[in-house]
C-alpha cells in the first residue's frame, strides 16, 4: 500500500502524515489500559470543561480549514472537536474496541483529527485529494450510498471509494473492529499545527498500540508520493470527458523511487490556441513540498486536445 497527496489539498492548509501498524491482537481488553485510560479520561475532562474552542487555534485551525475549501461549518464539526465536546459531555470517552480507544485518547491529547482504517478492507492504494462527484461514500452507520459534493478534501482507495469525507466521518468498508490485524492511520493537523506535533502523535500511535496490541509500526513518508495539481488556463468546460494518454521520459543514470499522478480531460469544444505542447523542465535543489534534498524533479505539461492536470515525477535521495 501507499500514500498519496494531492498538493493542491496541502496548498488549502491541511497538514498530513500517515502511519501503519500491523499485526496487532484487537479482542485485549488489558487491565493496565483500563486503569490508564480511566485515569487519563478524568485528566482530560478537568482540562477541557472550560475551554473555548474557537480561542484554541488547532481547533479554531480546522474550522477556518473548512472555511478555505468552501465547506459549511455548522453542520461538518472536525473530527476533535466534535470528540472533545462529547467527553465534556459525558464526562466518558465511548469504547469501542481497544485500538480505537487509544488513537481515540491522544486525539483528544494533541487536538488532531486522527482515523484509523482496516488495511486489508482498503483496495489498492489511499490518496488524500479533492472530490469531483462520482465516488461512492457509505458512512459509518449506513447502509446506502450518500452523494458526495464536488471539492471536498478525501481519503479515497484506487476503487474511487471515499474512506474519510474530509476529517469529521470515516465509513463502514475500513472500520476498525476486534478482528481488524492490520491499521493505517490519518493523522491530520492544518495551518497551526507543527510538523513536529504530527509526527510525535503518529509515533505514540504507534508506541501506544504495539504496547497493548501488538504487532510492529512504522510512519510514511510522502517525498516520493505527491501529487502536483497544476490547474492551468486550459479548463474543461461543463462537459469534461475522461480520456488517456501517458508521457513518460528519464534521462538519469540512478533511477530511485518514482512516483506520478495524471488527471486529464478533454476540452469540451475544440480550441486551435489549444494545440500546444509544451515541456516545462525543472531541475530545483531540493523538493518544494518536502525540503528534502532530491536529484532532479521534472515537471511536464501537455496540452494538444488535451489538457493534463496533475503530472509530476521526482527522485529523492
Amino acid at each position: 500500500m501507499n500514500f498519496k497527496v494531492e498538493k493542491a489539498v496541502l496548498d488549502s492548509g491541511v497538514k498530513i502524515i500517515f502511519a501503519v501498524v500491523e499485526g496487532i491482537d484487537n479482542h485485549r481488553k488489558g487491565e493496565e489500559w483500563q486503569a490508564y485510560r480511566t485515569k487519563h479520561i478524568a485528566e482530560l475532562y478537568e482540562e477541557y470543561k472550560d475551554l473555548d474552542i474557537h480561542s484554541d487555534p488547532i481547533l479554531e485551525g480546522f474550522n477556518i480549514l473548512h472555511d478555505n475549501v468552501g465547506v459549511k461549518r455548522r453542520k461538518n464539526i472536525p473530527a476533535s472537536e466534535n470528540l472533545i465536546k462529547l467527553l465534556v459531555k459525558r464526562q466518558e470517552v465511548f469504547y469501542i474496541n481497544q485500538a480505537v480507544d487509544i488513537y481515540n485518547l491522544i486525539s483528544l491529547e494533541s487536538k488532531l483529527a486522527l482515523g484509523a482504517h482496516n488495511i486489508d478492507k482498503t483496495e489498492g492504494d489511499v490518496t488524500l485529494r479533492f472530490t469531483v462527484g462520482t465516488e461512492r461514500y457509505v458512512p459509518l452507520g449506513a447502509t446506502e450510498p450518500t452523494p458526495v459534493a464536488p471539492h471536498e478534501y478525501c481519503y479515497c482507495d484506487d476503487s474511487n471509494e471515499v474512506l474519510c469525507r474530509l476529517e469529521i466521518r470515516q465509513v463502514n468498508k475500513t472500520a476498525v473492529d476486534e478482528n481488524t490485524t492490520n491499521i493505517f492511520y490519518i493523522v491530520q493537523g492544518n495551518a497551526a499545527t507543527s510538523d513536529e506535533l504530527l509526527t510525535e502523535t503518529a509515533q505514540k500511535i504507534i508506541d501506544t498500540t504495539t504496547k497493548y496490541c501488538g504487532g510492529t509500526g512504522r510512519i510514511f513518508d510522502l517525498c516520493n508520493n505527491l501529487i502536483f495539481s497544476y490547474n492551468s488556463g486550459f479548463q474543461t468546460g461543463s462537459y469534461p470527458k475522461q480520456m488517456f494518454c501517458c508521457f513518460f521520459l528519464s534521462v538519469l543514470d540512478k533511477i530511485g523511487p518514482i512516483c506520478f499522478y495524471i488527471d486529464f480531460q478533454k476540452p469540451a469544444q475544440q480550441d486551435s490556441r489549444r494545440k500546444n505542447f509544451i515541456i516545462c523542465r525543472t531541475n530545483p535543489k531540493f523538493c518544494p513540498v518536502t525540503g528534502r534534498k532530491q536529484n532532479t524533479a521534472l515537471n511536464i505539461r501537455i496540452f494538444f486536445e488535451i489538457g493534463i492536470r496533475f503530472f509530476h515525477f521526482s527522485f529523492c535521495e
